[in-house]
């Protein structure tokens, strides 16, 4: 395949792959774009260096859609997170007025004592 072509094939995932973070509904779909973009960088790395020189701009789109994309993707865990920690946290930390920590128990919601 030619590389021009395969740049642009990584170029359109990585755009479906943000559409997919944005979304996260079906993550069955994330995981199939982000398979099929391995299969594509597996067969761009059986070019030389040189080969991707004539290339720096797309290449540039690239790069900048990858960072986005792992940015998108580090915040979707990090509120997966403060999820979890919501739900079933035991205890809180929290300063009193003398600015000292304390604990309270059971915060999470399905902690609490009815």
């Amino acid at each position: 395949m030619d590389l021009v072509k395969l740049l642009e094939s990584l170029k359109n995932k990585l755009e479906e792959e943000k559409e997919q973070l944005l979304k996260l509904d079906n993550p069955n779909d994330l995981i199939k774009v982000i398979e099929e973009k391995k299969e594509i960088l597996v067969k761009l790395s059986k070019f030389n260096k040189e080969d991707f020189s004539k290339y720096e701009d797309i290449i540039i789109e690239i790069d900048k859609l990858s960072k986005e994309n792992l940015s998108l993707a580090m915040n979707n865990m990090s509120l997966i997170d403060e999820l979890f920690s919501a739900i079933f946290e035991e205890s809180v930390e929290k300063y009193n007025p003398y600015g000292e920590v304390s604990k309270k128990g059971s915060s999470g919601i399905f902690n609490k004592k009815i």
